[in-house]
């Protein structure tokens, strides 16, 4: 992952317009910043045609609105520096298109309160990017007007992290930033581990000394896969207990995060996009920007 083409969809609400000016200034200063806003007209009765403009004079109407509007907006950027896109389309598909265009390393979003979207699953338009377009989308609630200094990564014994180490080994070079890597053990796999016990009758065994022992195998292998690619005079390691997106969500919140890193894996052919319960509840939940590091693809 680089930092060098950025696309940021802006839809001129305030949340996307504090996402763009963030990126302009801090998080992606001197990258390529391209602004993508998305015309997208909903169809209208045609019994009702007649008390609207034809269609194409909408379109070319909000178009050039859009396009004044965000070259003012780039005009604020450091240096002025920035391009926009206007084009007409869903928001999702518009702005993955141009992300692809310009080689996008992220796309950026603000963030809006959680939408109920009939028929469509739930969410925004980020988190619909987040659930399968193979590149990664960054949603940003609440950054500070600084660049990332503290940074969360949330790791699990998947090979997924892999990718997530670099994303997050190469933000943390980018900003100079800490790092504090978490691995959460949920309290299915504990209560299934005194279970068999209680079953098997071994009565050596409890919860305290269980959740112990698990604690110090968390650490030992957050610690080896840390080694591999994140800094070591800046990392800090968390082994915790309980519901997975609850316990990062405590985690960025006691440590103040400026940046929550979390990994998804692409789907295959046969599979349906879908963005896994945790990192979607993280993303939906959390009071810092939140960065889904894709799986590469081909």
């Amino acid at each position: 992952m680089r930092l060098e083409h950025i696309a940021v969809g802006v839809d001129f609400s305030e949340p996307s317009l504090q996402a763009a000016r963030w990126v302009a200034n801090y998080f992606g200063r001197g990258a390529d910043v391209v602004l993508v806003h998305a015309v997208d007209i909903p169809p209208s009765p045609r019994f009702l045609g007649h008390r609207f403009a034809s269609r194409d004079l909408v379109l070319e109407t909000q178009r050039e609105g859009a396009e004044s509007r965000l070259a003012k907006l780039i005009e604020s950027f450091p240096g002025g520096r920035g391009r926009c896109v206007v084009r007409v389309g869903r928001a999702p598909e518009v702005i993955e298109k141009v992300a692809r265009e310009i080689d996008a390393d992220v796309i950026v979003a603000g963030k809006h309160g959680r939408r109920e979207w009939p028929g469509r699953g739930t969410g925004s338009t980020a988190e619909r990017l987040s659930r399968g377009c193979g590149i990664p989308v960054m949603l940003v609630a609440n950054p500070r007007q600084a660049a990332p200094a503290r940074l969360l990564v949330a790791l699990d014994d998947d090979d997924v992290v892999d990718w997530v180490l670099g994303a997050t080994q190469m933000l943390s070079e980018r900003f100079g930033a800490t790092v504090t890597a978490v691995h959460v053990v949920s309290n299915a796999v504990l209560s299934h581990v005194l279970s068999m016990a209680a079953v098997s009758g071994d009565e050596q065994l409890n919860g305290a000394e269980i959740q112990e022992e698990f604690r110090l195998d968390a650490d030992r292998w957050l610690r080896r896969v840390g080694a591999a690619g994140l800094p070591r005079d800046r990392v800090d390691y968390v082994a915790a207990f309980g519901h997975p997106a609850e316990e990062i969500l405590n985690v960025a919140n006691r440590i103040s995060a400026d940046l929550v890193i979390m990994g998804s894996r692409r789907p295959g052919p046969l599979r349906r996009a879908v963005l896994g319960t945790v990192a979607g509840e993280v993303l939906q939940r959390a009071s810092c920007p939140v960065l889904i590091a894709h799986e590469p693809g081909d």
